[in-house]
């Protein structure tokens, strides 16, 4: 290594400083198939940015990395310059934790190849790559993968927190269909994990929240999907008490191929929507049965008959359509703060709260969701991966979205309320990919892993004793 004599020198408004000397960071450049992006770089303001627009972060690098060589040649740069880095994949970050003020980010965003093996019944996808990246691609063989619900949200950030959407019920979490994963570790090793291979490291990333090396790709089991009946039944907020107590007495005994998310909202000022019923709070239902097409309208006819909807979309539609219709719900750079609780029951409190709460939203487009959870995911002991949080049959999505910065504090001190007037009706546990602000996620571990912390914690202090990958 070069002496320090001439250095890369950026002060942050967070008062953290990166210094690493020009000459390495050159060197770098030279063995990249990628690129480098610094603060005087062009396209620096747009690269910095992540879907969040909270999130307003400077980093003195970041490395576009368009190959498992890139990110082997980047993890050893910033180990042997004594350095901290971040991992960006999709960049759809709630928390902020794919970027730094004044670190490295590890950008694998570039790095999106999928190659699917119909006859194993397998997907490989680069870290990279997006749900819809990977699910356009997917429908071409008419299978799926089960992931969560935003088309742009980033595969590697959903698998590594878990993973729910409407397929959760049925095939369990995206973490739980995980078959293996190449992963770089703090030596600069590429490293398979699986079941066979490395086996603690595999146990890790299924749910564990990451930082356990810049993973490269993951390998998946699909399963046969091309369509699927969705119930939409928009119900007026008058009837939200009436439309939750059915689901707690509905969904127990609901097939596995139904999933159901309730969502007190405000409806959309969409002009293919009655007048009265745009712009109101409502109560909206969506039921996805993946099940036998023709069981499909039979099957979610009870979502759509609780009371008399406002509006009702229900039809069937196919996967990629599913797959895409919340996307326009959440666009680039709008302000998100999330957090969530595992709900014991829909007792009657619970309810009321949820009720009042969303009344009090301060922004229009904040929603409280409840995800009906149990089938697959429950079949998995809470021991069997990292994610530990299985037993719940209800989860409480609580989603502050703005625009207006000047409305932050409000609308964080919302999302803050009603996660404490809730707490008292919960397990305690929450869902890491819905944890709050990046301090809240390490302060909250236990909250997040329950028993699993502490093997959790060692498995990251075997794999990564010098902490690149927590700065």
């Amino acid at each position: 290594m070069a002496p320090m004599t001439e250095t890369i020198e950026i002060n942050t408004r967070k008062e953290r400083t990166f210094l690493a000397d020009r000459y390495e960071v050159e060197r770098l450049s030279a063995k990249l198939q990628g690129d480098i992006i610094t603060p005087w770089h062009p396209a620096y303001e747009q690269q910095r940015r992540v879907w969040n627009g909270m999130i307003d972060r400077h980093p003195a690098l970041i490395v576009l990395c368009s190959s498992e060589a890139d990110v082997v040649n980047t993890v050893d740069f910033v180990r042997t310059n004594d350095l901290r880095a971040r991992i960006r994949g999709g960049k759809h970050n709630v928390s902020g934790k794919a970027v730094s003020d004044g670190g490295v980010v590890i950008d694998v965003s570039p790095m999106r190849g999928i190659r699917v093996d119909t006859s194993r019944m397998e997907v490989t996808v680069q870290s990279g790559a997006t749900l819809g990246d990977m699910e356009r691609t997917l429908q071409r063989s008419g299978v799926a993968v089960p992931t969560g619900l935003v088309s742009a949200t980033g595969i590697a950030g959903l698998t590594l927190g878990g993973g729910y959407g409407w397929l959760t019920r049925r095939f369990g979490l995206t973490s739980d269909n995980l078959l293996s994963a190449e992963v770089v570790t703090y030596e600069g090793r590429l490293r398979r994990a699986s079941k066979k291979e490395n086996p603690d490291l595999f146990w890790a990333l299924r749910g564990g929240g990451g930082q356990l090396g810049v993973v490269t790709s993951f390998t998946f089991r699909v399963h046969h999907l091309t369509s699927a009946w969705m119930a939409i039944p928009m119900y007026p907020i008058e009837q939200a008490g009436k439309v939750l107590r059915f689901l707690r007495d509905f969904m127990p005994q609901a097939p596995e191929e139904l999933g159901v998310l309730a969502t007190l909202w405000t409806s959309p000022d969409d002009p293919d929507l009655p007048p009265e019923s745009r712009q109101v709070p409502v109560l909206m239902l969506f039921g996805c049965y993946t099940g036998p097409g023709e069981k499909g309208e039979e099957v979610v006819r009870p979502l759509r008959e609780i009371d008399t909807p406002l509006v009702d979309m229900s039809g069937q539609m196919e996967w990629l359509q599913v797959q895409q219709l919340l996307d326009e719900d959440y666009p680039d750079l709008r302000r998100y703060y999330w957090k969530s609780l595992y709900l014991d029951e829909l007792s009657e409190e619970s309810i009321d709260i949820a009720i009042e709460q969303a009344a009090r939203r301060p922004s229009s487009l904040s929603s409280l969701d409840i995800w009906m959870l149990g089938g697959a995911m429950h079949r998995s002991s809470p021991q069997s991966s990292s994610f530990a949080n299985r037993n719940s049959n209800w989860m409480l999505g609580i989603e502050a979205n703005w625009d207006d910065p000047h409305q932050d504090a409000t609308n964080i001190d919302w999302t803050r309320t009603t996660f404490d007037r809730m707490l008292p009706h919960s397990s305690g546990g929450a869902y890491v990919n819905f944890g709050g602000s990046e301090q809240e996620l390490n302060q909250m571990g236990s909250r997040f892993y329950g028993n699993n912390f502490p093997r959790l914690e060692n498995i990251r202090k075997h794999y990564d004793p010098l902490g690149i990958f927590s700065g």
